[in-house]
Formats: structure tokens, C-alpha cells, sequence
């Protein structure tokens, strides 16, 4: 039982990427006004939520429980629970990519946009280690991480508006 316990989280976080990237293959339809919205699975924001209750129990049973030497610990534990929790829920909800006849938009977690024209785009990279397509023109950088729902539909409308293949990459199918 023992063995098996050491080995459950290895299997749960290749389960939960397994389900998101097959989440990223699921085709997205066009919003009314004709563009394409491409965000994170909703699991991201369950996942999120998770965060922040297991942040706010490392507080309350910590206040309640920890030595006093040791409160700020759980003060420092249960805030990095709450931040990440929090910006992983930001990001699943607020966050998105929004394609056009014109342009890509990057909306971000504060709302901010970045837009680049379509025929502005510079370059376009595959960053391996972070599983985000990055996407340039000379004064703006737009992130689109591997999970958004409809990842390979955005490779091939990027490929359609830069009129340049994408192959190349190595993007994971």
C-alpha cells in the first residue's frame, strides 16, 4: 500500500494532463460577431478553487493548531495557496485569446489587451518547457498556452492568416 501511495500523485498529475490536453483538442465554434474565443478548460478553474480551499484550511487549522513560532508559516503557506488558487481561477475565466478577421488579442488576467494584426506577425515560436505558442511582432508578444481549448484549431487559423506553416514547431498533436 505503501508503494502505491509514493506512486498516487505521479499518476494524478499524469491523469490531469492527459484529461487537459485532451481538452485543448476540442473544436471551438465562432461567438456571434464571427471570432474566435479560445480559453482554458473549465478544469482549470475547479483546480483553481481547489487551491483556495486548501489554502484557507492551511489557515484556520494552522491559526488553530501551529506553535506560535510557527504561525508565520502557515501565514506564508496558506498565501501561496490562496495566490496560485487565485490566478489559476483569473485565468481559466478572465483570460483568453480572440481571433479576427484583423488580428490576434491576447486579453489578460487584468483585462489588459495585446492585439497584433495579422500581418505584423513577425514570428512564431513553440516554447517547449513552458507548453505555451508565442507569437511576436515587433513591439507586442502573445502567449497561447498548449491547453486552450481548440489549441490545434488556433494553430491552423494562424497558419491560415500568416499563410506560413507551423510544422516546423513540434508542436505535441
Amino acid at each position: 500500500m505503501d508503494a502505491f501511495l509514493n506512486y498516487l500523485p505521479i499518476i494524478v498529475v499524469t491523469a490531469l494532463m492527459a484529461f487537459l490536453f485532451a481538452q485543448s483538442k476540442k473544436e471551438i465554434k465562432s461567438d456571434e460577431a464571427g471570432n474566435l474565443i479560445f480559453r482554458l478548460p473549465k478544469a482549470y478553474a475547479y483546480i483553481g478553487w481547489f487551491a483556495i480551499l486548501a489554502g484557507l484550511a492551511v489557515l484556520v487549522f494552522g491559526m488553530i493548531y501551529a506553535k506560535p513560532e510557527e504561525k508565520i508559516w502557515v501565514l506564508v503557506a496558506s498565501a501561496v495557496g490562496l495566490l496560485m488558487g487565485w490566478y489559476v481561477v483569473v485565468s481559466a475565466t478572465v483570460a483568453h485569446l480572440r481571433l479576427t478577421e484583423e488580428a490576434i488579442t491576447q486579453v489578460t488576467i487584468f483585462k489588459r489587451e495585446k492585439t497584433i494584426v495579422w500581418d505584423q506577425i513577425s514570428e512564431v515560436k513553440y516554447a517547449v518547457q513552458r507548453r505555451e505558442l508565442r507569437i511576436f511582432s515587433s513591439n507586442q508578444k502573445i502567449t497561447a498556452p498548449l491547453h486552450l481549448v481548440g489549441f490545434p484549431q488556433l494553430i491552423k487559423e494562424i497558419e491560415v492568416k500568416t499563410g506560413e506553416s507551423l510544422a516546423h514547431l513540434n508542436i505535441p498533436k
